[in-house]
């Protein structure tokens, strides 16, 4: 009945949108990991993740100036299945301004088969937050019972989100804002019950607080190469939850012309296997060369303990041909030297 639910609605919005501009946008990811003693492969996403049949982690979206749809195909599924996952964007104070009714925010809604995540504001430059840690929002959330979400924003100044599971009531709810109160600095904050990202050990956290802020010093400072820096918390309340759980991140990220490099330092990195440790990461890039990327990190995932079992580290290449950019990425896989190789189609 759901899986119906949302064909009828995206049919609603594709057959509304006849006459409407409408933007077509999508990505589709593949590619195979190894390590070189054949201890482990196979078939992984952009998120490094094991997945099925291909297309692999593959999403299209419809925009128009209303709204949009946004399909992505369930993991260990064949072309051949209907299990579509999608939800629907509607941009309704443009609708209500095109209707006569001019409002002084902006709303956008959310619903469908998805979940919407706590606003951040952090450099990412491992990629650490959004590969393991972007998701803050109560694990109550359940994308099969199409929570609902909304945006309010107020100018350029500050935008707060909500969502709510209707199923779940009470149990299921986030609250999150973003603002940049100067040109230079972003900042943003959420809550949420029963948060996602708290969960390590045997007691999760009955709440939580997700805290970040970015600023962009070669801005503030007019300096004519790039440098900021940015720190992100998650922090657990609740009764039992201790507090030396919590997560913390801090960056510093800089660059000039074609080179870029970064440093960051990490607390309770759980995604990759180091609780109650303090790690440091390093890193450099180049793309002095058209269409080229070249890249390289060490990581010290455990800064007391500094030995092979606790050292990560990468060389990348990248090449965009067309629209599709190919990745060979030597790394780490489990504590083991191995490969990355994918192709990622973008459109």
């Amino acid at each position: 009945m759901k899986k119906r639910f949302v064909a009828l609605l995206a049919l609603g919005l594709v057959t509304a949108s006849l006459f409407a501009a409408i933007n077509f946008s999508g990505t589709a990811t593949v590619g195979y990991k190894f390590t070189f003693d054949g201890t482990e492969k196979g078939i992984y996403d952009e998120d490094g993740t094991s997945a099925g049949y291909f297309p692999v982690n593959a999403s299209i979206a419809a925009t128009t100036d209303y709204a949009k749809i946004s399909f992505r195909t369930a993991e260990s599924m064949s072309l051949n299945s209907l299990n579509l996952q999608a939800q629907i964007t509607l941009y309704l104070s443009k609708a209500l301004a095109d209707a006569g009714l001019e409002l002084p925010v902006s709303l956008t809604a959310y619903v469908g088969n998805d979940q919407v995540s706590g606003f951040y504001a952090y450099s990412d430059p491992t990629s650490t937050v959004d590969d393991n840690y972007d998701g803050f929002r109560s694990a109550n959330n359940n994308r099969n019972d199409y929570p609902v979400a909304l945006d309010i924003g107020y100018k350029n100044l500050v935008t707060v989100r909500g969502q709510y599971d209707f199923f779940n009531g009470a149990k299921g709810y986030m609250a999150s804002a973003k603002s940049t109160p100067i040109t230079g600095v972003n900042v943003a904050l959420s809550f949420a019950n029963n948060p996602t990202e708290l969960k390590h050990g045997t007691i999760a956290a009955g709440y939580g607080v997700n805290a970040s802020a970015l600023v962009d010093i070669a801005t503030l400072a007019k300096l004519d190469f790039k440098l900021d820096a940015s720190a992100m918390g998650f922090f657990g309340f609740g009764d039992g939850f201790d507090g030396a759980n919590n997560i913390y991140l801090a960056a510093v990220t800089g660059g000039y012309q074609d080179i870029g490099a970064y440093v960051e330092y990490t607390y309770n990195d759980y995604e990759n296997g180091i609780a109650n440790k303090h790690g440091l990461s390093f890193g450099a890039s180049y793309k002095g060369v058209k269409n080229l990327g070249l890249s390289a990190g060490l990581t010290l995932k455990d800064l007391t303990a500094v030995q092979t079992s606790t050292l990560g580290y990468y060389v990348k290449a990248a090449y965009t041909l067309g629209n599709v950019t190919y990745t060979a990425k030597f790394c780490d896989i489990n504590s083991k030297p191995g490969m990355k190789l994918q192709m990622s189609l973008g459109f």
